[in-house]
């Protein structure tokens, strides 16, 4: 067994940290992504119980993740593919849950879609500033 000084045992373990954040951070700059989560309040009446205060509402929601990888966030045209992926999430988060639940009344699958736009587009405005600020603009 090769023993080593204890100057040299810091010296390889924080090296080993100095490589692993740094590959940490690479990895996240590639991992980029934006999660769009669709919600619905979902109206249900048990059968044979009448609840206090009529039908229970439950809220159901779905979780996409839409990566960023490909798309350069400094070019308009990109920003506005971002947004349609954004969009086409949402709207297939919403079907989702009304195909999971079809015996479930769906308030209103439009205001399911754009609530879930909305949430996703606050991220999508601070990914632009990173990349604006990243850039240099």
């Amino acid at each position: 067994m090769m023993k080593t000084s204890l100057p040299r045992q810091i010296l390889i373990a924080s090296s080993a940290a100095v490589l692993s954040l740094a590959t940490a951070t690479v990895f996240a700059d590639q991992m980029q992504e934006i999660v769009v989560e669709a919600a619905a309040p979902i109206h249900s009446q048990p059968v044979g119980q009448n609840p206090p205060g009529g039908a229970s509402v439950d809220l159901l929601s779905v979780r996409y993740h839409v990566h960023l990888g490909n798309l350069d966030l400094t070019k308009h045209a990109d920003v506005v593919a971002l947004e349609e992926r954004i969009k086409e999430a949402a709207k297939k988060g919403c079907q989702d849950i009304r195909k999971q639940y079809p015996l479930r009344d769906m308030s209103d699958e439009d205001s399911c879609v754009n609530a879930a736009v909305k949430g996703a587009m606050v991220k999508v405005q601070e990914a632009v500033a990173a990349a604006d600020k990243k850039s240099g603009k």
